[in-house]
């Protein structure tokens, strides 16, 4: 009970008092907010603090009123209400935390209203969360008679009144996952720090340092920046090493309770702060959010319309109370259509809520029907000059996807091996060569009955072999594409097959067996009338051609090619095929043509942005600028290529692209152009492609900080080594996992380790690395 003491007003309310508690742990973080909120609670009159459960709102509210208490000469109250269930008694406990005695019968609010009067005074109505509905008119009606009275309200949604300020609490600073950290910058994070701060109450010893760096910072990344979850599992660390609290955050429900004796019930666990928001949901509101559990990526309304079961329109009121609630959140973008997520803690409780419930299957099954309708409709248009929009839709759902991949491939081989295909453009347009090639290969030993799914996936598993450099394996694969072809009687696509085997034999310098192959596709693809084929097939025929020396017979039929790709709306096949006439343009002296057609080639392949496609064209431009003895332009996309090439892990190097190496080899062999090679090398695709066109003049990386990391250099550990090789082999994190009898989340860790470590920023990155450096075990 507050002190008692002469009334301001009345018989009750004590002067110049508060009964703010004393913090037995140090406030950590929050400045920024703290000072955008101690300006804001002086100039409005209801201010709501809001967000998901154990985000910190009742701390940062007591700090904030800490921090402005002689501004209200009367008195800062806190009102907890998180133990109160009657609705009917929120005057009440309000009045009595103020030390308002009561007099009779007399109506509470009433007897509020009257006591308060003028005084300056600010009131925390804290965790309103199961009394909205009462609060809302009550803090109304203290605000219309008290003028001068101030509300801070905490709750998990908005109280709805006039006048209202809505202050959503974002979850606290986590590293970055792309980012290295050291020590001491780990340590300046908000979320690490709390954590640090936490943890040494049990393990005073405990430190970041150069060992646990790494491991740490994802381990506070998993936690999300919740406080209430970084405090839970914090105090382990007397008691579990990182790596162990690592481990077991693969259940975080399980770890993420308190061995504090005094915690309120609300934060005793990560669950129950969960719990106390699901259990006042009304059923369709559940409903929605079971089923939004199943979004490892987020989701934009007509993915959840779909994946729900929802009409148009239908599940939009029932997702705004959700995120009203804070159960749900709209990503901060100027995307459209407007995307929403969850924190993982949040979607891994739905997806138990989903079991519970019986609703599992039905929802997974809903979920990878819906992205097998978007990847294939994806693939239907991706080779369109609108085709980048679709890559930028299957970046946006990639989580998404990969999950429904990962179900279906277990419980419907069928839909996976039809999802895989689908997806075989994307993986081949991002450079994303071991992901492609792990996938389809996993998805293909799947299935065992002839299918064109099957076919196509077989030829996606050898392309993405090709492109490594492993044509043995590639060869297995489209020679298996073919049986099922010819089995199921597809002529276009057995002639899609051959071509491919060409495609093989070509870059292997086997020309006799490359044309002769070609001849044979070029047969099936007319008696098909599959144009598609037809026009990839002449392409091919054309390059050997060029290899060959035959520069007229090599223009008409890339011409050809080009001509029937214009007809199909297919960029990729004018893209392409343009590259290849700027080559021949560049082989018979023609340098403003070659120019002139590598630069539209650039123009149409740049909104898809493949890096082996386009580091073919700047490899291109580069021999042109070679040969007019521009060494140092030269050098730069040569740079700019090795590591589009790299960075993709693509190794192969048809035979035609020789006379371009031995061009660009005397632009290197020049004074200066050591620099501009090695800062080429270190630009990203946009980059590339900005320098190529003559948007971007110079680059900021320099030639010292080019080299590629050694694994000497790069500090690698023996388990970061071979997890390294794993990634290289395509392997996901689970394989991983498996193959190194660990967690899934340590060899998550382990992965995001190495990337740290050499400075990369994808597992492709890795893979290419790994495969240049590391020997084989």
């Amino acid at each position: 009970m507050p002190e008692r003491g002469r009334g301001s007003v009345g018989t009750g309310l004590v002067e110049q008092r508060h009964n703010l508690p004393g913090q037995l742990s140090r406030f950590v973080d929050r400045d920024r907010e703290l000072t955008g909120l101690r300006r804001l609670v002086l100039e409005q009159r209801l201010l709501t603090l809001v967000g998901t459960g154990g985000v910190g709102k009742t701390r940062l509210a007591l700090r904030l009123a800490e921090a402005v208490r002689r501004q209200f000469p009367s008195g800062v109250w806190l009102v907890d209400l998180s133990l109160l269930q009657e609705p009917e008694m929120v005057a009440r406990t309000i009045a009595q935390t103020l030390g308002i005695v009561e007099q009779g019968q007399a109506d509470a609010l009433d007897q509020l209203v009257a006591e308060l009067g003028s005084q300056r005074v600010l009131v925390i109505l804290d965790n309103c969360k199961n009394l909205v509905d009462a609060v809302a008119p009550l803090g109304e009606r203290l605000l219309r008679s008290c003028p001068h009275l101030t509300l801070i309200a905490t709750s998990r949604e908005r109280l709805g009144v006039g006048g209202e300020l809505v202050w959503r609490v974002e979850p606290m600073e986590v590293p970055a996952s792309e980012r290295r950290y050291d020590a001491e910058e780990l340590a300046g994070i908000g979320a690490v720090e709390l954590f640090l701060d936490r943890a040494r109450r049990s393990s005073p010893e405990f430190t970041v340092d150069s060992e646990n760096v790494q491991l740490v910072s994802e381990l506070v990344r998993r936690l999300e920046g919740l406080p209430l979850g970084i405090e839970l599992a914090a105090a382990w660390c007397g008691v579990l090493s990182p790596a162990d609290l690592s481990d077991r955050l693969s259940n975080r429900f399980r770890i993420l309770t308190s061995r504090d004796r005094t915690m309120p019930s609300r934060h005793r666990s990560l669950r129950a702060a969960i719990d106390s928001s699901y259990d006042f949901l009304r059923p369709e509101e559940r409903f929605l959010f079971r089923r939004l559990g199943m979004f490892v990526g987020g989701w934009n309304l007509e993915s959840m319309e779909a994946v729900c079961g929802l009409q148009p329109g239908e599940g939009f009121e029932p997702l705004a109370r959700l995120v009203d609630r804070s159960l749900a959140a709209m990503q901060p973008s100027t995307a459209v259509p407007t995307r929403y997520r969850m924190l993982g803690s949040l979607r891994e409780y739905a997806v138990e809520k989903l079991s519970e419930a019986g609703e599992l299957d039905s929802a997974r099954s809903a979920f990878c029907a819906y992205f097998l309708h978007l990847a294939e409709t994806a693939q239907l248009h991706i080779y369109e000059p609108a085709g980048a929009r679709w890559l930028s839709v299957l970046d946006a759902e990639r989580d998404n996807w990969r999950s429904a991949l990962e179900f279906a491939v277990v419980e419907d081989p069928g839909a996976a091996i039809r999802l895989a295909a689908a997806l075989t453009p994307y993986w081949d347009f991002r450079g994303f060569y071991a992901e492609g090639r792990f996938r389809l290969s996993i998805c293909v030993a799947a299935v065992a009955e002839p299918s064109r799914p099957l076919a196509q996936s077989l030829r996606g598993l050898g392309l993405m072999a090709w492109a490594q450099g492993d044509h043995p394996y590639a060869t297995r694969q489209v020679r298996r594409a073919l049986a099922v072809a010819n089995r199921l009687g597809d002529a276009a696509a057995a002639a899609l097959a051959l071509q491919q085997l060409a495609q093989i034999r070509f870059a292997a310098g086997d020309l006799t067996t490359a044309r002769a192959r070609l001849d044979r596709a070029i047969e099936l693809a007319r008696n098909a009338a599959s144009q598609d084929a037809l026009g990839l097939c002449l392409f091919r025929l054309g390059l050997i051609e060029m290899a060959e020396g035959r520069w007229q017979e090599a223009e008409e039929l890339l011409r050809e090619s080009i001509r029937l790709g214009r007809a199909a709306d297919d960029s990729e096949r004018v893209a392409v095929g343009s590259t290849y006439l700027g080559r021949v343009y560049l082989e018979t002296n023609r340098l403003e043509q070659a120019d002139a057609t590598l630069r539209e080639s650039m123009r149409l392949w740049r909104p898809h942005g493949s890096p082996r496609q386009i580091a073919r064209i700047l490899e291109s431009m580069a021999a042109v600028a070679a040969e007019r003895g521009e060494n140092v332009h030269a050098a730069w996309l040569a740079g700019a290529t090795l590591g589009l090439l790299e960075r993709a892990g693509v190794k192969v190097a048809p035979p035609i692209d020789r006379d371009m190496d031995s061009r660009v080899e005397r632009a290197l062999s020049a004074p200066g152009t050591s620099r501009p090679f090695a800062a080429g090398r270190l630009a990203d695709i946009g980059a590339a492609m900005r320098y190529a066109m003559g948007e971007e003049e110079k680059q900021a990386p320099t030639a010292e900080t080019a080299k590629p990391p050694s694994p000497f250099g790069a500090g690698l550990t023996k388990r970061q080594l071979a997890v390294a090789r794993l990634v290289a082999q395509g392997l996901t994190n689970r394989e991983i996992a498996s193959r190194l009898y660990i967690s899934d989340r340590t060899a998550e860790g382990h992965v995001e380790q190495v990337r740290n470590k050499l400075g990369f920023s994808s597992r492709a990155q890795v893979a290419a690395w790994a495969a240049q450096h590391l020997p084989p075990l």
